[in-house]
């Protein structure tokens, strides 16, 4: 059974070691994403001392990762109307969970976290080579705004309105 829950200090170094299980594959796929060392071990752990990470489980296996924040957290000095929208990112399946839904799953209670929170939607962005996370966002319903060059990556942007 899946479970979606808040991670917690408990949780950092599997959530690392599964950081650097996909950032690996990742590099095997050569998809140029997750660059210059991002996300650094750093970033999760903050995710979690401030209850912005959030995981899923299986048979208490951490199986899927992302953080969970307000969006003008990160995106408001790039984008108008932040206020009143949540994001999700660094958005990762362990390998042996791959193909069985858990990415879905995940998302999926991250958007119903956000609509009991009130907000009016979810802003994310993708690298444009990550076909399958897009293909997935776009079937929630996100649909890209934007595209912009942050400091780390030229990404696109979308949004999903509630």
């Amino acid at each position: 059974m899946m479970i979606y829950r808040v991670a917690n200090e408990n949780d950092i170094s599997n959530i690392i070691n599964m950081k650097n299980r996909v950032k690996q594959r990742i590099i095997n796929e050569k998809l140029p994403i997750w660059l210059n060392g991002y996300p650094l071990d750093e970033f999760i752990i903050d995710d979690i001392k401030n209850s912005y990470g959030r995981v899923i489980t299986i048979d208490g296996n951490i199986a899927a990762y992302s953080v969970f924040y307000p969006s003008k957290i990160e995106y408001e000095e790039y984008l108008e109307d932040t206020n009143d929208y949540y994001s999700f990112g660094r958005v990762m399946v362990d390998d042996y969970y791959l193909g069985k839904g858990v990415g879905r799953y995940l998302i999926s209670n991250i958007i119903e976290e956000a609509k009991s929170l009130n907000q009016k939607g979810m802003i994310i962005t993708a690298d444009e080579c990550n076909h399958k996370a897009i293909n997935l966002y776009k079937s929630f319903g996100f649909e890209k705004i934007t595209e912009i060059q942050f400091p780390y990556a030229y990404l696109t942007v979308f949004k999903l309105k509630f």
